[in-house]
């Protein structure tokens, strides 16, 4: 019996990480998305191919037409309509082009408008584009997505908590009171009864079904949710969702503040 509730135990949690797991790889995913090399503009006008990780600030990148940008970064050159879809589902291209004073885009690149910055992992369209870049590969707008979902993962929601609360104390008291009872009974009559009035007591008392019913229900919620196309971040996330009553979206579709 022993072995048994261990092995469910062992399952639950094996469930909840691997409904975890597969939101994670999902959001990793995107990181691939980014060229592994740019085009960096030296000072005679050439240009240079490294590798993205050796990609400094204040770096100038030209990008072709259809190309992959390799870096967040703002437009210091040219024009086009970028897709943006892989970072903030917008279905439509949004138009880009270049800042009209340098320095003051360099002294505050996080507050300029739409229209001027780009991201890592976006599809420049017709146009070619020469930018900025404003951070290195490990801090760009699809790491710190990568980061915000591991953040979250390692949260969890509050039925996740109080089964966890309530199983930590309680399987140790049941093996406690199981092994009380073979004890002390075989002193009193036989063994063999109350070894197996113990095992009675430790499968029917354990929580294995309270340790097994939120990941199950977590892998059921995360998988359905995959399925049309939706990653969910944990088991917070759900309860969470399950607490909304209404939901703004733009005319893009994209869910921006809730």
């Amino acid at each position: 019996a022993l072995p048994i509730l261990l092995f469910l135990f062992s399952l639950g949690h094996a469930l909840e990480h691997y409904a975890m797991g597969r939101a994670k790889r999902a959001i990793e995913a995107l990181s691939k998305l980014a060229p592994r090399t740019a085009m960096v503009r030296q000072s005679d006008g050439s240009t240079r191919e490294v590798r993205v990780e050796e990609l400094a600030l204040g770096d100038v990148l030209a990008v072709k037409p259809d190309e992959r940008i390799p870096a967040d970064g703002f437009v210091v050159k040219g024009s086009s309509a970028v897709n943006q879809a892989p970072v903030t589902g917008e279905s439509m291209p949004v138009d880009k082009r270049a800042v009209m004073d340098d320095d003051a885009a360099r002294a505050n690149p996080d507050r300029l408008e739409s229209a001027y910055r780009v991201f890592a992992g976006t599809i420049n369209g017709s146009g070619a584009l020469e930018l900025e870049v404003t951070t290195t590969a490990e801090n760009n707008s699809l790491a710190r997505i990568v980061a915000i979902v591991e953040a979250e993962q390692s949260r969890k929601g509050e039925a996740q908590r109080l089964a966890d609360r309530i199983a930590k104390p309680l399987v140790p008291g049941v093996m406690i009171a199981a092994t009380l009872i073979a004890v002390i009974g075989s002193i009193f009559g036989d063994p063999a009864t109350w070894f197996e009035r113990a095992l009675v007591v430790l499968v029917a008392a354990s929580p294995c079904a309270l340790a097994i019913a939120v990941p199950v229900s977590v892998v059921a919620a995360v998988g359905a949710a995959s399925k049309m196309g939706v990653l969910v971040k944990g088991g917070a996330a759900l309860e969470a969702l399950g607490t909304i009553r209404g939901v703004a979206l733009d005319k893009t579709g994209t869910l921006t503040r809730n």
